[in-house]
């Protein structure tokens, strides 16, 4: 299953960026939404130069659409992700993407006419739970990137990363669709000029003025958006290979990844990242991680 071997890369991959994001979040860039912009622009410059293995403007006009939404998603996912990235530990944001698995599945039901079966349900419900297990944690009330702190009152953890994860699932399914009968590249020059879109309309909003540190943070944050890069082609090349319910499980397994650098990191290095490493921290998490992948096979089995 090659499919398989390119989700597992992808996972790895993943893990590598969330956690060189939360050190730029944190120390250095410290601010979402320019964040996301730099992703949008990195993102199209190094899709676009998969327009010279295939030529995009040979798809049909559906195709390019739904690819092209497909990177709108992508990178509008960014902002809540960032946002709740920036504000809380890295290993505890991550988990929470897997939710992505149950929209994916609730969706497919719901439009594709998928009958899903009851250990499904039971599967969602698990995922659900974990999800809200690792959020265990007393804290402050999120705040928002200033330019949306007026206009949108989403404060909680939970509803930050359950915003993401619907426009990740909505990606995904578009990315399915698209590549079905196209050829990958000329499908994902499309995406990277959503994603630009995205970040041209943001930087029209939203220009900070650029310092010492955010050039640092920029930087960095581009070396992310180059393994994001690798990870979006390894991760694209797994769902048109396979059934993107199975992909999505697989790529899951990065936050195992993701726990196992941000402690290490904390305890070798925590200029670069910092995590809680008391004892009921850690169990909490493992459990709510076990409780999302036994949630995650019985969705996609």
């Amino acid at each position: 299953m090659a499919w398989l071997e390119y989700a597992l890369a992808a996972a790895v991959v993943l893990s590598a960026v969330h956690l060189l994001e939360k050190h730029v979040l944190i120390d250095e860039l410290k601010d979402p939404v320019f964040a996301t912009t730099v992703a949008g622009f990195s993102t199209f410059l190094l899709l676009a130069l998969l327009a010279a293995f295939a030529n995009p403007f040979l798809l049909p006009p559906w195709i390019a659409l739904l690819a092209f939404a497909a990177g709108v998603a992508y990178n509008l996912s960014a902002i809540p992700y960032f946002t709740a990235e920036e504000g809380e530990e890295v290993s505890r944001v991550t988990p929470m993407l897997n939710l992505q698995a149950v929209f994916i599945a609730l969706f497919a039901a719901a439009f594709l006419g998928e009958s899903l079966a009851t250990s499904a349900y039971v599967g969602m419900f698990l995922v659900v739970g974990g999800a809200m297990l690792i959020t265990m944690k007393h804290r402050p009330a999120l705040r928002l990137p200033r330019p949306f702190r007026r206009r949108v009152s989403v404060h909680s953890l939970a509803t930050l990363v359950l915003a993401s994860t619907l426009l990740l699932a909505v990606r995904n399914l578009l990315l399915d669709a698209a590549t079905a009968s196209s050829p990958l590249f000329a499908v994902l020059a499309w995406v990277g000029l959503g994603g630009l879109s995205v970040g041209a309309i943001l930087l029209a909003f939203h220009h900070p003025r650029i310092r010492g540190t955010n050039k640092k943070g920029i930087e960095h944050f581009l070396a992310a958006s180059v393994l994001a890069f690798l990870f979006f082609l390894l991760a694209s090349r797994a769902i048109a290979e396979g059934p993107v319910s199975l992909v999505s499980a697989v790529l899951s397994t990065s936050i195992f990844f993701v726990f196992l650098g941000a402690v290490l990191l904390s305890r070798t290095h925590s200029h670069i990242v910092r995590e809680e490493l008391r004892g009921s921290s850690i169990a909490i998490k493992l459990a709510a991680m076990l409780l999302i992948f036994i949630g995650l096979w019985l969705v996609v089995r």
